[in-house]
């Protein structure tokens, strides 16, 4: 009876043990590749990172050679993992990091992205996993390690994200409500607002100093109806963070009132927006940081 059972024991312990196996090194074999990726993208001047809203800049507009590196739901945690790297390999060629921030970067959307008991933080493990260091515990879980979204990270391979674009226009009453409750919608035990945000975008910012590469945070325009149902708290924390940062510079288009065919929907400009924008951008980050730099779109620096 107890040969039977340990047979049977073994029959089902080899299987594992060998999916464990083939896993590990099929992790590891692409986590080289990754890197090898990344130190390519180390070589352009100026990345282009943040999240969705950031997507739909332009880089061959820019006289900088320019990089996308921007993804969708992207928490900060994974913006300065991947910055981390790049600015580790000794060759890299990063001067200058065009970072988005919104209002909406520290609303509760980004507590749940940034936990894995929720299917958000799942989806976040399964995009960012190549990008993490496995060890560190701000993020996974010891028990995310058997969870299918770590499976399913390790064998998809890393969201890269980049350049989007989009003809759509003119987004409806619908379209606008369902991501303002999307970004907006506190979950049960969580807090109003993500303090976490703020403390990765402060490392960022540190990074960016101790490596002397120039950090511009750029805020888009978002669909007007849109940002007239914010609630003022997250408009004054917004603020209040950025003003918190050091030897940063910042671009802000918040207050710009754009025509709702130049977005795509609540806060993603579509093509003619990320034509119109991707050059104003360009030129405003060309000028010196002066008299004339603040003067033509609010640019201001923070010492």
């Amino acid at each position: 009876m107890m040969k039977t059972f340990f047979y049977r024991l073994f029959l089902f312990i080899i299987p594992v043990f060998l999916f464990v196996l083939v896993t590990l090194a099929y992790y590891f074999y692409h986590r080289t590749q990754v890197v090898s990726d990344l130190q390519q993208i180390s070589d352009y001047e100026c990345l282009i990172m943040g999240d969705s809203q950031m997507q739909r800049i332009k880089p061959e507009m820019f006289d900088k050679r320019t990089f996308n590196f921007a993804s969708s739901a992207e928490h900060y945690y994974f913006t300065y993992q991947k910055l981390k790297i790049l600015l580790s390999f000794k060759d890299n060629n990063i001067k200058q990091v065009l970072l988005g921030i919104s209002v909406a970067s520290f609303a509760p959307v980004y507590c749940t992205l940034f936990n894995t008991d929720y299917m958000e933080g799942q989806s976040s493990l399964s995009r960012y996993l190549y990008f993490i260091p496995l060890k560190d515990r701000a993020f996974t879980q010891v028990k995310d390690f058997w969870t299918r979204s770590m499976f399913k990270g390790i064998y998809n391979g890393p969201y890269w994200g980049g350049l989007k674009s989009s003809e759509n226009e003119n987004p409806d009453t619908n379209i606008i409500n369902t991501i303002f409750e999307t970004h907006y919608c506190v979950q049960k035990g969580e807090p109003r607002f993500s303090s976490e945000q703020l403390k990765y975008l402060t490392l960022i910012n540190n990074l960016c100093i101790k490596n002397h590469v120039d950090l511009i945070l750029l805020t888009l325009p978002y669909h007007q109806s849109y940002f007239n149902k914010i609630d003022s708290f997250y408009i004054q924390l917004f603020w209040h963070n950025i003003q918190t940062l050091n030897h940063v510079q910042c671009l802000n288009y918040l207050d710009d009132s754009i025509s709702p065919s130049w977005m795509s929907d609540a806060v993603h400009l579509n093509i003619k927006g990320a034509d119109y924008y991707s050059k104003e951008i360009n030129d405003s980050i060309n000028l010196d940081s002066g008299a004339n730099n603040e003067e033509k779109k609010g640019v201001k620096t923070n010492n």
